[in-house]
């Protein structure tokens, strides 16, 4: 049997249920993740890393090594 995940063809049956596994997973944390609190804290640490509110709407990848170190450094000071 072929069953067909998102774009990727999945002909493994347990690679499916580990693929789903993972989905639900993620999912429940997403749910659990107050976005609110979330876009405050992003708002107040854009300026401060040198972004400006325009800069949240393009894609990482359009960013130079840089400002894409600098992506990774906001992203591990929302965790704190």
């Amino acid at each position: 049997m072929i069953l067909y995940y998102g774009f990727v063809l999945v002909t493994d049956l347990d690679l499916m249920g580990r693929l789903l596994d993972e989905f639900d997973l993620l999912q429940r944390r997403a749910q659990a993740v107050n976005l609110d609190e979330v876009d405050v804290k992003i708002s107040k640490l854009i300026p401060e890393l040198g972004f400006s509110q325009e800069d949240s709407d393009h894609p990482v990848a359009s960013f130079s090594s840089e400002w894409q170190m600098r992506m990774s450094l906001r992203k591990i000071l929302l965790q704190v």
